[in-house]
């Protein structure tokens, strides 16, 4: 059952208005019409709907960030925010998440690879996502290239996924998307690392962004609606 708050049409109970019912379930349930259940909030938060007779279908709290001006990187070896910030994750709980960046250099000839990870303090319990990416020897992102790989990524660690280069000027780029399941709750922060300190500093572009919202709980397999 459920705390339910129902907008009766009177078809049911033959009297229409604004129902209510409670129990000590903690999930609020929104009906409309003839007592048809229309959204679901359960005790963890998780609130899902139901349209045009379907199963039930998660509706992501999703949090979302994204670059409105250049944000210039360090000309250095090691792990770099390319947002410039983090999330917060909490405990206990599977997401799924995408991003996508574009760098740009001119200056700078040492030889050096580009990888992806992530830092931040959270805890996992696996991670499974697919790296996409673009890299040309040109400070424009329009210049058609075929991606120089793609790859599913198993870990959180920094995985070089552009081979070395070591001209001034340079466009880099990459998609991800995936899913990550948390054990501890901390911060979660998308970075790219540098093999060598290329002698000037990439900057991402404005648009990048990152976006990530929980499915459910960790320790088993996520099913929203009507698997069977």
């Amino acid at each position: 059952m459920a705390s339910i708050i129902s907008a009766d049409n009177g078809s049911i109970s033959g009297s229409a208005g604004l129902k209510t019912s409670s129990d000590g379930t903690g999930i609020l349930q929104l009906q409309t019409g003839a007592n048809v259940n229309a959204l679901n909030i359960d005790a963890n938060q998780y609130v899902s709907a139901t349209v045009n007779g379907l199963g039930r279908g998660l509706i992501p709290a999703e949090q979302y960030y994204e670059l409105n001006t250049a944000l210039v990187g360090a000309n250095a070896t090691g792990a770099q925010n390319w947002l410039g910030v983090g999330v917060s994750l909490v405990a206990n709980t599977v997401y799924q998440f995408e991003g996508e960046f574009a760098l740009i250099k001119t200056a700078g000839t040492v030889s050096h690879t580009l990888g992806i990870g992530f830092g931040g303090t959270v805890g996992v319990n696996n991670i499974l996502y697919l790296a996409m990416n673009y890299s040309d020897n040109t400070s424009s992102l329009t210049t058609a290239n075929t991606p120089n790989s793609s790859m599913y990524i198993q870990t959180v660690a920094n995985t070089t996924f552009i081979a070395a280069q070591s001209t001034a000027a340079q466009a880099k780029g990459a998609f991800i998307r995936g899913t990550i399941s948390v054990s501890t709750a901390g911060t979660f922060i998308p970075q790219y690392t540098l093999s060598a300190a290329p002698g000037g500093a990439y900057t991402t572009q404005a648009g990048a962004y990152f976006k990530i919202s929980p499915v459910g709980a960790s320790g088993s397999n996520i099913s929203i609606g009507t698997w069977a």
